[in-house]
């Protein structure tokens, strides 16, 4: 992994215990009842959020809310990621336990009746045509439900900071999501600074649990969703995400150069670096000059990484 993510997830680590990433050696109760490690991923790039389209989401406790703020909700948690050093979204939670559940078969009349509670909840949770979405969509739960207004407080936010002075293979600029720009060789990037809350996702449609009974799947083998080994995992459905790292309130403290100040104060482009967006083409970054040293500062909300729960092995059989 890039040195610049790395410092950036040890830091979280370190500030954020309740991640359980990597190296933490942090357990949860997270899949099938059974102690299970959490895997940390940072985005490649950042996903750049607009909180007003999330405000106000349907949910189990928000029955009058808005459907189509809580299909906004259900799209970001619904990706899931391979054992990548960053996120990528492989596939997808809710089809592949819709499937799952459609056709895993087993010999236990326990195991059975609990596909059959399985389906008939799945079955009652789809949303299929609501808030103007044709497809099957379900309702995912945000822990805090109300995620998109404390994350405009500092107060309600975790302080993340990193010394980037040493920092010898930076991913350097992307501009526009597509163009790597490398730092210039008389800029210097000395801190990094940015504020996380994370937000934890609840799926009532689906039972953790059922991923840890024996139960197989005509013409899949042994593992094919899962190997359960946290290290070498080559399974179709490796991780389940468990909660995104909202970021905001971005620091850069550096020396730049007039090439890297042009791309910085740039207008109609968006500009990050890391898992770090620094300027969007509506949101342009502050630049201020301090004595010797250049601070940017963007108030830019991103999701900057997920968690994930280890799948056991799965299926079983």
């Amino acid at each position: 992994m890039n040195e610049l993510y790395s410092l950036f997830s040890e830091e979280l680590n370190k500030n954020l215990p309740e991640l359980g990433g990597e190296g933490k050696n942090v357990m949860t109760r997270g899949v099938g009842g059974s102690a299970s490690s959490v895997k940390l991923q940072l985005n490649y790039i950042p996903i750049v959020l607009d909180l007003d389209y999330y405000r106000n989401p349907r949910s189990s406790d928000n029955p009058m809310g808005d459907y189509k703020a809580a299909y906004r909700l259900f799209t970001l948690a619904d990706g899931a990621s391979r054992l990548t050093p960053y996120f990528e979204r492989e596939c997808s939670v809710s089809i592949i336990w819709r499937n799952i559940v459609s056709c895993a078969s087993t010999v236990s009349q326990y195991v059975a009746n609990a596909l059959v509670e399985a389906q008939n909840v799945l079955r009652s949770s789809q949303m299929s045509g609501l808030g103007g979405v044709p497809e099957n969509w379900y309702l995912v739960n945000a822990i805090p439900s109300n995620w998109h207004d404390l994350v405009q407080d500092k107060n309600n936010l975790t302080r993340i900071e990193f010394d980037a002075q040493n920092v010898s293979d930076s991913s350097g600029w992307n501009v526009n999501h597509s163009d790597l720009v490398a730092l210039d060789k008389e800029s210097s990037l000395d801190k990094i600074s940015l504020d996380v809350l994370n937000v934890e996702f609840v799926r009532p449609w689906l039972s953790m649990d059922l991923l840890d009974l024996p139960w197989k799947i005509n013409g899949l083998k042994q593992g094919f969703f899962s190997a359960g080994d946290k290290e070498s995992n080559n399974g179709a459905f490796p991780l389940i995400t468990r909660s995104m790292l909202i970021g905001t309130n971005l620091s850069l403290e550096g020396r730049f150069t007039s090439r890297d100040m042009n791309l910085l104060s740039a207008a109609d482009e968006n500009l990050s670096i890391g898992p770090f967006a620094v300027k969007t083409a509506q949101n342009p970054a502050e630049i201020k000059q301090e004595k010797d040293k250049i601070l940017v500062t963007s108030n830019t909300t991103q999701v900057v990484g997920f968690t994930s729960w280890h799948v056991p092995l799965c299926p079983q059989m």
